[in-house]
Order: C-alpha cells, then sequence, then structure tokens
C-alpha cells in the first residue's frame, strides 16, 4: 500500500496521493501568491502576512523548498504588474522594497528589474 506524497498516510492500493491532498496542495499554492501579491499591492501588515504564510504552509502540505518558489514567482508576477505602464512609482519602489527588507531577499533579487525606468 503505497503513501500518499502530500501527508504520508497509507494512499491505497497503487496510489501514490489522496485526492484531498492533492486539492489542498494545489489550493494553496495559488493562495499563497494570491496573499502575497495582495500583500505587496495592498501594503498591508507584513507581520500577518508571515503567519497567514505559515498556516497556510502547514495546512497545505508546503515545504521550504515549495515556499522559496511561490514567494518567488508572486514577487515575478508584482513586479510585472507593476512594470506594466514602463514606470516606476516611489510608492511601488517603497512596497516592493519593504517586502524584499521583511522577506530578507537580498539586493540581487531586485534591481535588475528596475534599471533604465523613470520614477
Amino acid at each position: 500500500m503505497g503513501k500518499c506524497k502530500f501527508c504520508g498516510e497509507k494512499a491505497g492500493f497503487l496510489k501514490k496521493k489522496h485526492k484531498e491532498c492533492e486539492l489542498k496542495f494545489n489550493e494553496g499554492q495559488l493562495k499563497y501568491i494570491e496573499l502575497i501579491k495582495s500583500s505587496i499591492l495592498g501594503n498591508r501588515d507584513l507581520q500577518e502576512l508571515s503567519e497567514n504564510l505559515l498556516s497556510l504552509k502547514q495546512s497545505s502540505f508546503l515545504n521550504d523548498e515549495h515556499h522559496i518558489n511561490l514567494v518567488t514567482d508572486a514577487f515575478d508576477q508584482v513586479v510585472s504588474k507593476v512594470l506594466e505602464d514602463g514606470m516606476l512609482s516611489v510608492a511601488e519602489e517603497e512596497k516592493i522594497t519593504r517586502f524584499c527588507d521583511f522577506m530578507q531577499l537580498g539586493q540581487d533579487i531586485y534591481p535588475f528589474y528596475f534599471k533604465n525606468l523613470k520614477h
């Protein structure tokens, strides 16, 4: 009997996952990204974001690698959104910088997004 790759419990004969666990995992990833994006763009409390992400991470079978990938994906989406008009406002830059500082994303992750942009 196989074990579920998400929860670690018995999955059934020749099965590697529970459908419910896979659904939680997939929905959790989407919620994770949306929480991050809305927190950056909405200038929300980042400590609250951190607590919400930890809870979501645990309930959705997400690990540290997923966390890093999802934070990066959400960050990329936010940067793409704010750069749609080709201009980066001071407020937008402050929101992104605040998020990077809070999440301890190194200076190397975001400068290349912003070179040659007008404020």
